[in-house]
C-alpha cells in the first residue's frame, strides 16, 4: 500500500475523517447529514478512504472508572539487560499477562541502544492485579 499525499482528498473527505475521529460509531446516515451529503455518496467516500488506508480501524474507547480502574499508576521498570532482545522478550512476556488489558507504544532509548524504534509499553492493569 502506498501513502498518498493530502492533496488527493478534498474538504468533504477531511470532514468525514474529522467526524469519524470524533465518533467512529456514527451511522452512515448521521455521518452523511453532518458532512452535507446523501447516504450513498458518503458511504462510497468512506469505503474509498478505507481502501486507500486512511482509515485503518474503528475502535472503542473504554471508560476506565466503569471497569473498576479508578487509579492511574506509572511504573518504571529496569531490566538487567538493555539489549533489543531483552526488551522484546519483556514486551512479549508482559503482554501475555491477563492483567494487561491495554498497551500503548512509546519510544525507549537506552544508553546501549539509542535507536528510537525500540517500543516501551505502557500497560493498563486490571484492579487487584498481582504481577510479581
Amino acid at each position: 500500500m502506498t501513502h498518498q499525499s493530502t492533496k488527493s482528498f478534498d474538504a468533504i473527505d477531511l470532514k468525514i475523517l474529522e467526524q469519524l475521529q470524533i465518533d467512529a460509531s456514527l451511522s452512515n446516515v448521521e455521518l452523511a447529514r453532518r458532512v452535507h451529503l446523501s447516504a450513498s455518496p458518503c458511504l462510497a467516500r468512506v469505503r474509498a478512504l478505507e481502501a486507500r488506508g486512511l482509515i485503518r480501524q474503528y475502535v472503542a474507547l473504554l471508560e476506565a472508572k466503569h471497569l473498576g480502574l479508578h487509579l492511574n499508576v506509572f511504573i518504571s521498570i529496569s531490566l538487567k539487560l538493555q539489549s533489543r532482545q531483552a526488551l522484546q522478550e519483556f514486551e512479549e512476556r508482559i503482554t501475555l499477562r491477563d492483567e494487561v488489558i491495554l498497551k500503548k507504544s512509546n519510544t525507549l532509548r537506552s544508553s546501549r541502544d539509542p535507536s528510537p524504534s525500540n517500543p516501551k509499553k505502557r500497560c493498563l492493569l486490571r484492579r487487584n492485579s498481582s504481577i510479581k
